[in-house]
């Protein structure tokens, strides 16, 4: 996964055309990961004003009772947002994980306060219009993150047919982060592989 989202799709058709579909779907886990790390934390802001409720409104001792239940789900839906959000930046790029995700974040949070708390009697035409309005801009930016970001790794080009093999093999490796591995390998064809042909002819 990291070698297919490293490679600009330039190079991944020369190299696999097979792999086009995947790279097309490579994504997706992202928006998984985003969206269920913003849901998480948008419920446990919601558990959090559950449990001032109760310490603040509590009239019966019994009614404390209800923090054992409370309390646990918090500390889950806690961890579990930093679990998915942990798990977007490790597999992909934290230009294009935090700005889903903080928008990701500000939606949920308006949801879970209309559906859950009642707030939405509160908001008016025009104030749903300008949260609406907010998440057009929000998209647009991230479309542009985005794009930048492509831009810039697919100005990372792999010239295959140099005769400088060693050198592309370097820049294949920091693309595919396996630097290191097969920097000494020449490519089959190339000026490198018929000069040590040449010497052991030779020999």
């Amino acid at each position: 996964m990291d070698i297919l989202y490293g490679l600009p799709m330039e190079s991944i058709k020369r190299v696999s055309p097979n792999s086009v579909d995947l790279k097309i779907w490579l994504k997706a886990p992202m928006l998984i990961f985003v969206s269920c790390a913003a849901m998480t934390s948008s419920l446990s802001e919601l558990l959090m004003k559950v449990l001032g409720c109760i310490l603040k409104d509590a009239e019966e001792p019994t009614d404390y009772l209800w923090l054992l239940f409370f309390i646990p789900c918090l500390l889950y839906t806690a961890s579990r947002t930093l679990i998915y959000v942990n798990y977007g930046i490790k597999y992909y790029d934290q230009m294009e994980v935090m700005p889903i995700y903080q928008t990701n974040l500000l939606l949920h949070n308006i949801m879970v306060g209309m559906l859950c708390l009642n707030e939405l009697k509160f908001y008016t035409w025009y104030m749903t219009g300008g949260i609406c309005l907010s998440t057009v801009f929000c998209a647009i930016g991230i479309r542009v993150l985005l794009l930048k970001n492509k831009g810039k790794r697919a100005s990372i080009s792999l010239d295959f047919s140099s005769e400088d093999e060693l050198t592309g093999d370097v820049e294949f490796n920091k693309v595919a982060g396996i630097e290191g591995t097969f920097e000494k390998l020449p490519r089959k064809g190339s000026a490198t592989t018929e000069a040590l042909e040449s010497l052991e002819s030779a020999e």
